[in-house]
């Protein structure tokens, strides 16, 4: 019972303090309270927890993880359609962020 309890204050915390609806994702934050604007896998982890809506999860999912230009994720799983350098299963970085390594 403690560690449910203890789950639904993270998920409450969660939904209240990192969904960035500008961006349409869950993201991390600075101790200032300031979004931090590189998106990394981690702003996953809300949809493990329980933590998005029906509606985030479903923006989520098609703007982010199905996007070519951000995590190139294949709707079938089958990297069909994505660009030469979407050669990853999960990027570590969104596909659109400087910080992602080029194919070859």
């Amino acid at each position: 019972a403690a560690l449910s309890a203890r789950a639904a204050a993270q998920r409450a915390l969660i939904k209240a303090h990192l969904w960035d609806a500008e961006s349409g994702i869950f993201v991390n934050r600075f101790w200032n309270g300031t979004f931090y604007r590189r998106i990394s896998p981690t702003s996953f982890y809300a949809l493990m927890a329980g933590a998005a809506t029906d509606e985030q999860a479903a923006a989520m999912v098609e703007q982010w993880l199905h996007s070519p230009e951000r995590f190139c994720i294949a709707k079938d799983g089958d990297m069909q359609g994505n660009h030469d350098d979407c050669y990853w299963g999960l990027p570590s970085i969104q596909r659109s962020d400087p910080a992602f390594p080029p194919l070859g």
